[in-house]
């Protein structure tokens, strides 16, 4: 197929014209849905053991991991798998909320609903070709 092939070709051809639209999500965004659907929703006894800081949106992982928790129920909320939704909060809700409000978590520092801003992790960069796959790695002292 030549470029002047695909230019006259309809994409649209081969579409369904009997299926249904895709709902719109009940959040646009995701920051709507944490402060109108989440946050009342979820009720745990904050203790140093499980965290939470009201000014979520200030950790970033804790705003991806939200921002992709958000997709995710929406998918489920429209989804005709009958356990769509039993498997987001299994799946889903409860392993990130473990990861967002452990002790060890990127809310570690926010205590007493007072946020503190914690530091990313450290990095070096890694020597140019380090990654390079025909580099043939030192050996490893076991000494």
């Amino acid at each position: 197929m030549t470029h002047a092939d695909f230019d006259d070709t309809d994409l649209d051809e081969d579409l369904d014209d009997d299926a249904e639209p895709i709902p719109d999500p009940q959040f646009e965004r995701f920051e709507d849905w944490v402060e109108q659907w989440l946050t009342p929703t979820i009720a745990r006894k904050l203790t140093t053991e499980t965290l939470w800081c009201p000014q979520w949106w200030q950790h970033p992982e804790v705003a991806i991991r939200l921002a992709a928790l958000h997709r995710g129920w929406e998918a489920a909320r429209i989804s005709d798998e009958p356990l769509a939704q039993s498997s987001w909060w299994v799946y889903h809700f409860s392993a990130h909320w473990r990861d967002i409000s452990a002790a060890n978590g990127p809310m570690h520092k926010c205590t007493n609903g007072n946020h503190t801003t914690t530091k990313a992790l450290p990095s070096v960069p890694a020597p140019d070709g380090w990654f390079d796959p025909t580099r043939t790695p030192e050996p490893v002292s076991t000494v």
